[in-house]
């Protein structure tokens, strides 16, 4: 449930007047008339001058640029990567056609590219905070924690009240594993900014999981579902919270919020099925636990599970076959559910 920043677009559009006197004046008028449609909100309109603007001058950058700008917006990702990189090829010193190209190529899920272009952005344009943010998620989902952590905390420095920074630094330290360090930007986080249900969920987790503190951690998910109450899974962490305490029932009623609202995360169908397993409702956690593997084959715990199930049912056979399937998946768990398999064994039901 972590998540990672949100990357945000400096949409730059050119209206000045140093750059276009280069180009062909019909162009120019053309571009001209894409700025006013754009203030307009009139995109389709500004699409089709930017396009003859740059039918009649293909140098045209800005007329690129702004098109670019318009099909990112629109989701038409490879659309606008392919005129940010003619606005380069045409202007290769404009730190924003790197930085929104970048924008692009992270949302495609091309994230050494995107680090890419967001160094060559601040290479041109230095000290950039929002772009700094930006290399650190395209770092973090690649796995260089460090160089992330560095670029979040060079944001920080340059901004210290930047909530984005404290966010995601804290997301990268809860990764790496140093919680102390990742609570503490979460606290400042919150400070910063106390409308935003993730950064609750994320410290919620940390102090359920990590701390023990199960009440810290249901007032941080009772907060974040006051900003969000239709979030799955703030139910869903807190449906485990519920059941680390003993509160089954109130568990299960999170988790049926969790899967009424999104009806395709194995996590809450298998929370559920430990839930209904706690209860000795065996059918009702076999279906869970089933339905679990039908979204997540490799759902390692809910086969385990299920085979223990069914050996307590004396279905030896299916037990087997769920046990090899949840080890195999899984080789360490086992050792974590021997003593459950033995106890199954010991007062299966004739």
């Amino acid at each position: 449930m972590n998540r990672v920043g949100t990357i945000i677009i400096f949409l730059m559009f050119f209206v000045g007047s140093t750059a276009k006197a280069q180009f062909n004046p019909s162009a120019i008028r053309f571009y001209n008339q894409g700025l006013t449609h754009e203030a307009n909100k009139q995109f389709d309109e500004a699409l089709a001058s930017y396009d003859k603007a740059i039918s009649i001058d293909s140098r045209f950058v800005d007329a690129y640029y702004n098109r670019a700008n318009i099909r990112l917006i629109r989701g038409e990702v490879d659309l606008a990567i392919s005129d940010y990189t003619k606005a380069i090829e045409a202007d290769p010193k404009r730190g924003l056609s790197y930085y929104n190209r970048g924008v692009a190529l992270y949302q495609k899920g091309d994230y050494a590219a995107a680090e890419k272009d967001f160094s060559k952005s601040l290479e041109l344009i230095p000290d950039v905070a929002q772009t700094l943010i930006n290399r650190g998620n395209a770092r973090e989902v690649q796995g260089k924690y460090d160089e992330a952590i560095a670029d979040f905390t060079r944001a920080i420095q340059l901004h210290p009240k930047i909530f984005d920074a404290y966010h995601d630094r804290g997301i990268v330290y809860q990764k790496k594993g140093e919680f102390d360090k990742a609570l503490a930007d979460f606290d400042i986080a919150i400070s910063l900014r106390q409308n935003f249900a993730n950064t609750y969920l994320n410290r919620g987790a940390i102090r359920q999981q990590h701390k023990k503190d199960l009440e810290g951690a249901i007032s941080d998910y009772n907060k974040a579902l006051e900003i969000e109450p239709e979030n799955a899974d703030v139910y869903l962490s807190r449906g485990t919270a519920m059941q680390a305490k003993g509160q089954i029932n109130e568990a299960i009623a999170d988790y049926n919020k969790a899967i009424n609202l999104n009806s395709e995360n194995s996590d809450s169908f298998y929370s559920r099925g430990t839930a209904y397993q706690t209860q000795e409702k065996y059918k009702d956690a076999l279906t869970d636990y089933a339905k679990a593997i039908a979204l997540n084959p490799a759902h390692a715990a809910a086969h385990v599970n299920r085979g223990i199930i069914l050996l307590y049912l004396g279905k030896d056979a299916e037990a087997d076959k769920e046990l090899e399937i949840g080890f195999k998946l899984d080789p360490t768990l086992k050792a974590q559910y021997q003593a459950y398999i033995l106890k199954a064994k010991k007062t299966k039901k004739n």
